[in-house]
């Protein structure tokens, strides 16, 4: 295995790490009743998009990560 295989393996369970994060941090909040949460900044965050935001990078990168990762 060449360095290039180790590094794309590193990076899409990075990103799958990152999607399932921001998927539970909308699903945490929507199983306690809050549809919406305040974010780091004091911004206001609707969790069921939270939720369509991690199933979306979720899919980008388990079926389209090739395509994201030639992009040029």
């Amino acid at each position: 295995m060449n360095k290039s295989n180790l590094k794309n393996i590193f990076l899409r369970a990075g990103a799958i790490l990152i999607a399932l994060a921001v998927l539970s941090t909308g699903l945490r909040h929507l199983l306690k009743g809050n549809t919406s949460y305040q974010n780091w900044w004091g911004g206001l965050v609707f969790a069921p998009l939270t939720i369509v935001g991690g199933l979306l990078l979720l899919f980008i990168v388990i079926f389209k990560w090739d395509k994201i990762r030639n992009m040029k």
